[in-house]
């Protein structure tokens, strides 16, 4: 896909209502308030309070931890293409003070 192509696209997709809601939903059920992830979050500390298997609790809340932190960049990923599409493309400058060569 060519890069305005991409860029407009992904400008209109984050402008769009279906991208509101589908972060707005992500936000309700894995920011850190939401309510999945509390959840997830209470469960793990639950089975570390009521198991002597510390490791696999931890586990656990590692594991929490990272589907949050992998939802969290599949939200800020087209913002972050937006931008690096806007860095390659090319800076239109005027001439040198030296003139043309």
């Amino acid at each position: 896909m060519a890069d305005s192509t991409e860029l407009e696209s992904l400008e209109a997709f984050l402008g769009s209502d279906g991208w509101r809601l589908f972060h707005q939903h992500l936000v309700d059920e894995w920011g850190p308030h939401g309510a999945r992830f509390q959840q997830a979050y209470k469960a793990a500390l639950a089975q570390q309070a009521t198991t002597q298997d510390a490791e696999a609790a931890l586990n656990r809340l590692r594991a929490v931890a990272m589907v949050q932190s992998e939802l969290e960049k599949l939200i800020l990923w087209p913002l972050e293409r937006i931008r690096a599409i806007q860095q390659q493309a090319p800076t239109i400058s005027g001439p040198s003070r030296r003139g043309s060569l």
